[in-house]
């Protein structure tokens, strides 16, 4: 079928239009309900482009076949929620696929009114609005995988919190009770040479009871409530490097201030699992931890000589390359207004840093006495450093 003159003149598409439709199309992607977005997608669409039914849909990973998220117009009650196959799609409809993961697909397809012939336009503006549901499922996907990864972290969170109580309330004071008890025969006589033998058992259960409580102490960092950030971090350099022989230095900067207890342990998590990465992934030889406070901000990076890596440049990115640490590492910082920055290249180190924004306010020291209090920064955006 031949389009008049008349009628292609009455669909084509300016390039102010676009403008004006890409930017309605970014306000309905801020919609939190990416299904009630992707029928605003295919409400603009049936408006804009001469047709009786428009549909979008999806495959989702796992679906063997695409299935319809949204459709609009003429006998398309009941569309929704069927597989794509089930619709009976004449030669003369309009597709147009969604650029998505290749683990997913999917298309937006529409139905021409009776006696309509498409006109380029009306192919641009599909294609157009496809590219916009693609990002809406990209964005809902990323959503996802970040609501796993916090459900995952406050679940992690819960059970370091129970073991770190059952560790010092339970296994600890068990430990002390019965290194007592070895005091108590270490001073009976007539043991010969079992003495040197308890003595030895008296050593290795003080061993054991010092090391269950510097793992409560990383569970639930005590430190952290009583000396603050930079104590935190130090005693945790100390143990990492005992350890693992590693050579670890801390360096802070500036004058220190309290933070919101939320924001310190972030911060201080940052760090341990910024040094965790690098101790087990980066085959590094050296690591230093910067600790800076600046008047409106406080800033932890965490560099090492390690093998480096290509980072992703998005948080969407971090999740498909696997690195779920990072990602969660990301999220939680941007929760609190901060920003995390991924410095990094194959043979060439990493750099870790987190920064936060900070305003002063006076208020009391963790010792009674007035002292400057670190809260949230209004900029929650998140961004490169």
């Amino acid at each position: 079928m031949i389009a008049s003159p008349r009628n292609r003149h009455a669909w084509e598409i300016t390039h102010q239009e676009l403008v004006d439709l890409e930017l309605a199309t970014e306000e309905i992607l801020a919609h939190a309900d990416r299904d009630a977005s992707l029928l605003a997608l295919a409400n603009w669409a049936i408006t804009l482009v001469d047709a009786s039914a428009v549909a979008i849909a999806v495959r989702a990973a796992g679906e063997a076949e695409p299935i319809i998220r949204a459709a609009v117009g003429r006998r398309t009650r009941g569309w929704r929620g069927r597989p794509l196959a089930q619709i009976a799609i004449g030669r003369n409809w309009l597709t147009v696929p969604l650029v998505t993961d290749p683990a997913l697909g999917g298309s937006v397809i529409a139905r021409p009114r009776r006696g309509h012939a498409w006109v380029p336009g009306d192919e641009v503006v599909l294609k157009l609005l496809a590219a916009q549901a693609s990002l809406a499922l990209a964005q809902e996907r990323t959503d996802v995988q970040l609501a796993v990864a916090r459900a995952a972290e406050a679940a992690s969170a819960r059970e370091r919190t129970r073991l770190a109580r059952e560790l010092h309330d339970s296994t600890a004071q068990q430990l002390v009770a019965v290194s007592r008890q070895m005091d108590v025969l270490q001073h009976r006589r007539g043991l010969g040479e079992a003495a040197a033998e308890l003595v030895r058992i008296h050593d290795m259960i003080d061993d054991c009871l010092v090391e269950v409580r510097r793992i409560s102490r990383d569970l639930r960092p005590s430190i952290l409530e009583d000396l603050g950030l930079e104590a935190a971090i130090a005693a945790y350099v100390a143990d990492v490097s005992r350890s693992t022989e590693m050579a670890i230095s801390l360096h802070p900067e500036g004058r220190a201030m309290y933070l919101l207890p939320a924001h310190e342990l972030a911060l201080y998590r940052f760090a341990q699992e910024a040094v965790n990465n690098a101790v087990r992934h980066a085959d590094a030889g050296r690591i230093q931890i910067d600790l800076r406070w600046g008047p409106d901000t406080v800033e932890i990076e965490v560099i090492d000589d390690g093998c480096g890596f290509a980072p992703p440049d998005t948080l969407a990115g971090l999740m498909r390359h696997g690195s779920l640490g990072l990602a969660g590492l990301a999220d939680r910082i941007g929760e609190i207004g901060g920003a995390l920055a991924i410095v990094s290249a194959p043979g060439q180190g990493t750099r870790l840093r987190a920064r936060l924004p900070i305003s002063s306010v006076t208020m009391p020291r963790r010792d009674g006495r007035e002292g400057e209090f670190g809260s949230p920064g209004v900029d929650s955006a998140r961004r490169r450093a």
